[in-house]
């Protein structure tokens, strides 16, 4: 009769029954695993927050978590998660990198900057160049290290123990990239030596171009001055800024002739900043020095625009007008090469040369106002003074021919001469159509001599050669049709593409030859992320800790998944922290 009662059929229905051993530590697995990634996620999502993991020890955060979020309680203390989850997010994004540069051809680029307690930090990146499955390069971070000494010697075992660390095949590395400086290039020495022979040496050209860009300032002294006084008179006067805005919008209310901008201050470390202040003055000079006149104060910054008159204003113009025309073209080719998700390797040469021969043209010119654009020309004959704008034109041709010597010295010393040469010979826009006016087999001498200097060509160069003739028609071709788009977009890009699917060794070649490294802003944007991340409220990071932060924070869109060891394109992920700290101390020091 039991067997017919209603708790004997709800229980048969429920198929309740103590459960065995087996299923009780399956059961305690599942929910460790559970907690495990929950702990985990958690980490990757304060990481790519850039959040502090003390923040996860505030008594108010917590108790939020145990009141809102399922399983918040299985949260841990951010001593642990810095002590087991860290390290298991590291060795994942170790391992997936080291699969990731297997039989890689890659490019080294280094950088040394200093961090907030005056150590030299010296940061390695690998620059995967594109292979037949990815048509895009991609950027890992190697290591961080902080140097005793940032010199030749400790510089190239800095790099020998990142390649080592990764399993990286010392042929496979087809370039250095890094800046001009005399330890650099003995870096780079010493690494031949030791690595490969025939790695290239890049310098890089953003830096060199920007000591042309700083030419203008040293040869034009007094459009410099009047930025110096310019920047005093705006910074830090929140309530001058204020009135000189109104007194723009007051002056210009019928005419429209110009909007209310206020004046772009320049910042010493930023390329382009002081020529973008200088393109302000070329316009507003006058503005400028009108409203200075209408303030009492006595600050040198107001004496010196009240001393100026109106010949010194025509002068200033003049100047600020020949920056505009002539070092703006040299800060465009900065920002272009800035890039780093389109090619530029092919384009180098004939932007650099481009730029030479505009400074030719006022170098050697009898009659600067007959050669400069149509602005220069311009404010040159508003000069009322015969005898100063002689002296002006002077100046220009002094500077112009000051810019055209720096670049021809870098173009005739530049280690990657010869690759960069090939490059130009074989994918420049200009020099395949050059190609294609000439009988076949003179043009395959051309290509077959150029060819031989590509460092990764991988397939004979028969092969090369008669593929590479299908190629320049369908450049030459795209060129007739193509309309002119941003200055990012390249034609030959997109026709080595479209033969990926057909020919995709061949494709592998150009694309690796035409992504060449040509300047090393990605080690620049790594230092910045560095200083973002050791700040001066983090710097008690340890050496080994800083390096797990700035690799996971600037790892190139690059998602790492902890379960799985697999890599995947998505959110770049950020920063993590690790402090010698105790658990159970109370007041744990920020991070």
């Amino acid at each position: 009769r039991h067997k017919e009662s209603r708790r004997i059929k709800e229980a048969a229905n429920e198929k309740l029954k103590q459960p065995s051993i087996t299923a009780s530590i399956k059961t305690a697995a599942e929910l460790q695993n559970h907690k495990d990634e929950l702990n985990r996620s958690l980490v990757e999502a304060c990481l790519k927050a850039n959040i502090p993991l003390h923040k996860l020890s505030s008594p108010a955060f917590r108790k939020w978590l145990v009141e809102n979020v399922k399983g918040g309680g299985d949260i841990v203390s951010s001593y642990w998660m810095r002590e087991k989850y860290l390290p298991e997010i590291k060795a994942a994004y170790d391992a997936d990198i080291k699969t990731m540069l297997k039989e890689k051809d890659i490019i080294v680029m280094c950088d040394e900057s200093t961090n907030r307690k005056g150590e030299a930090v010296f940061i390695t990146c690998f620059k995967i160049l594109p292979t037949i499955t990815n048509s895009s390069p991609l950027l890992v971070i190697a290591s961080v290290d902080v140097l005793t000494a940032c010199n030749g010697d400790t510089t190239s075992k800095s790099i020998i123990k990142a390649l080592n660390k990764f399993d990286v095949l010392y042929e496979n590395v087809v370039g250095v990239s890094s800046d001009s400086a005399a330890y650099m290039n003995k870096c780079v020495k010493l690494l031949k030596e030791l690595t490969n022979p025939n790695l290239i040496h890049i310098q890089c050209w953003d830096h060199k171009l920007d000591k042309v860009s700083k030419v203008f300032s040293k040869r034009l002294p007094r459009i410099n001055e009047c930025v110096k006084n310019c920047k005093k008179l705006f910074k830090n006067t929140r309530k001058r800024r204020h009135n000189y805005k109104k007194f723009l919008k007051d002056k210009y209310k019928f005419s429209q002739a110009k909007s209310a901008t206020l004046f772009p201050l320049p910042v010493m470390s930023r390329w382009g900043s002081w020529k973008n202040s200088v393109v302000y003055l070329s316009e507003y000079v006058d503005d400028v020095t009108e409203y200075a006149k209408t303030l009492g104060d006595e600050v040198e910054s107001v004496q010196y625009f009240n001393s100026l008159s109106q010949l010194d204003i025509q002068i200033l113009t003049a100047e600020a007008t020949f920056v505009k025309d002539y070092c703006g073209p040299v800060d465009n080719v900065i920002l272009f090469l800035e890039g780093s998700k389109y090619p530029t390797a092919h384009r180098l040469y004939p932007q650099v040369n481009e730029l030479m021969k505009h400074f030719e043209v006022v170098q050697n010119a009898t009659d600067v106002k007959a050669v400069v654009p149509t602005d220069t020309k311009k404010a040159l004959e508003g000069i009322a003074s015969n005898s100063k704008a002689d002296y002006v034109m002077k100046r220009f041709k002094i500077a112009a021919d000051k810019c055209h010597k720096i670049l021809k010295n870098y173009l005739e010393n530049d280690p990657a001469k010869i690759f960069f040469k090939a490059c130009e010979a074989l994918f420049s826009p200009t020099k395949m159509l050059a190609l294609k006016s000439m009988e076949v087999s003179e043009a395959t001498k051309i290509i077959t001599k150029h060819l031989k200097k590509l460092p990764f060509l991988n397939i004979p160069e028969s092969n090369f050669v008669v593929l590479y003739l299908v190629l320049l028609d369908n450049v030459c071709d795209a060129l007739k049709k193509t309309i002119k788009k941003d200055k990012d977009y390249c034609v030959v890009h997109d026709m080595i593409l479209s033969m990926r699917a057909t020919h995709p060794s061949f494709a592998e070649v150009c694309l690796k030859s035409i992504f060449f490294t040509t300047s090393n802003t990605d080690v620049e944007r790594a230092s910045s992320g560095y200083n973002d991340i050791v700040c001066p409220r983090r710097c008690r990071l340890l050496e080994g800790n800083a390096e797990i932060m700035v690799c996971l924070y600037l790892c190139d869109d690059l998602e790492i998944d902890s379960d799985s060891g697999t890599t995947r394109h998505g959110e770049s992920t950020t920063a993590a922290e690790n402090e010698n700290d105790n658990p159970d101390d109370p007041d744990p020091v920020l991070i």
